[in-house]
């Protein structure tokens, strides 16, 4: 992964954009961290738009295994002309069922901006890391609880039975509630919710509104999907 002690290590590059330098970046990051899918051993692709327009592609890479590691990855890009561009990238680990190690990266502009990382600190325990751009030492804080479930690992599979997950991004425990329809609830920690809609275990729709301003994300038609490639700047080689 990343260099714990730096904002970005090695970073992956991910060129995205979007409207509003503020508002709209923390949306659209907010919303990847929010898309459940079911499991696959092909790249899924989902459009996201505001107002009825694609702003953006999010792209969601196979489980990857590594002997007891299983490593699940989310990457993103974002193009709104003249307005803003950045990037999204979530990773988690796991061993034995358990969470080893998760980190979100933000970029934008081409240049750093937020950084999150999960690292054990001790059997039972976590140790959460924040790094900022404009702050040149992290906060930190503890989560004192074996994580089992994130975010990252909804979008592998639909969250039935699930009623906390892990944010990555957030660094807590969030709240998911099932509602009609095969659709799903999931409230952040500050108090905004996420729906998502369901067929046959894998996430088609995600609903998100925030400071006013509506988001989806939209799978792709399979047919569609088939013929996308990887972008080469989506490198998933290790650090």
């Amino acid at each position: 992964m990343y260099n714990s002690d730096t904002l970005f290590s090695n970073q992956k590059t991910c060129a995205v954009s979007f409207p509003n330098k503020g508002t709209v970046f923390r949306l659209v990051a907010i919303l990847l961290l929010l898309l459940p899918y079911t499991l696959t051993a092909q790249l899924l692709w989902y459009d996201i738009t505001m107002a009825g327009k694609t702003i953006g592609s999010v792209c969601v890479l196979p489980d990857q295994k590594d002997g007891s590691i299983f490593t699940r990855t989310i990457q993103s890009t974002f193009n709104v002309p003249l307005l803003y561009s950045g990037n999204f990238e979530s990773s988690t680990k796991r061993v034995n069922g358990v969470l080893a190690e998760a980190e979100t990266l933000h970029s934008s502009n081409g240049k750093p901006k937020e950084r999150t990382l999960t690292r054990p600190s001790d059997a039972s325990g976590y140790q959460v890391a924040f790094y900022k751009s404009d702050t040149p030492t992290p906060s930190r804080r503890s989560e004192v609880q074996r994580i089992h479930h994130t975010v990252t690992d909804l979008y592998y599979m639909e969250p039935k039975n699930i009623e906390k997950v892990y944010s990555e991004r957030y660094g807590t425990l969030c709240t998911l509630t099932p509602l009609s329809g095969n659709r799903y609830c999931l409230k952040l920690p500050s108090g905004k919710t996420s729906v998502y809609t369901y067929k046959e275990g894998v996430c088609q729709l995600v609903e998100l509104e925030l400071a006013g301003i509506k988001l989806k994300i939209v799978k792709r038609d399979d047919k569609i999907a088939l013929n996308e490639s990887l972008p080469a700047a989506f490198s998933t080689s290790a650090d």
